[in-house]
């Protein structure tokens, strides 16, 4: 099972990010000789950011409530703050499009940015690739973040994020969410769906920080 945790979590200097300001650019340019063939990497239609629709409000003895944004079935955990999350979302000053309408429910305002950093994500990366809706788990607690990253990868250490390919699913928490996290591991997302041959762990980790390089330009 593939497990890709986020960048954050797994490099403390600089090296890293300066193989990624010199390398990132050329491998983008390379990378495309790759793709899948066309009819797999077309642009997938109506890729305007659209508002989210609140599909479940609660999901009785599960311990979960579900949002269905059109790219994403969110699902948090009973007792998530969704007005911190939302605000985790906003860490960051966007230029890619307007803000969800006032009038908007919070739940829909976590959908509309999450939408919209999936959209800006592609076009960072310049790879549309059809793609399933994808998952995104929100634990209350990084505890139990951390204990499902343990019972998935068999690994003791802490994360802020992580992406399961396998699962088609990001997992976070409502303390360690934010945008820069998220972006990162949409791009995972993406990559992962865009090649006929899945790339390396760290060719994958070099673009991925790209789009968060250049998430706010």
């Amino acid at each position: 099972m593939k497990i890709q945790v986020s960048l954050v979590d797994r490099f403390c200097d600089t090296r890293p990010m300066m193989a990624i300001l010199v390398f990132a650019p050329v491998y983008a340019l390379i990378a495309h000789l790759t793709i899948l063939p066309a009819e797999v990497a077309v642009p997938v239609s109506g890729s305007a950011v659209s508002p989210a629709v609140l599909v479940d409000v609660n999901k009785k003895g599960t311990g979960w409530t579900q949002i269905d944004t059109g790219y994403f079935d969110i699902y948090y955990e009973d007792g998530v703050d969704l007005g911190s999350v939302e605000r985790h979302l906003r860490k960051r000053i966007y230029l890619f499009g307007p803000s969800a309408p006032g009038d908007m429910n919070i739940e829909g305002k976590i959908g509309y940015r999450l939408n919209a950093l999936f959209v800006r994500t592609k076009d960072i990366l310049d790879m549309h690739p059809q793609m399933p809706k994808l998952k995104i788990k929100i634990y209350k607690s990084e505890d139990g973040l951390n204990n499902e990253y343990h019972q998935l990868s068999g690994d003791s250490g802490a994360v802020k994020a992580f992406y399961v390919r396998d699962l088609e699913t990001l997992f976070t928490s409502e303390d360690t969410i934010s945008d820069s996290v998220l972006s990162h591991e949409i791009a995972h997302t993406i990559i992962d769906h865009y090649f006929a041959i899945v790339p390396s762990t760290k060719v994958a980790e070099v673009l991925a920080s790209y789009v968060d390089m250049h998430i706010s330009d």
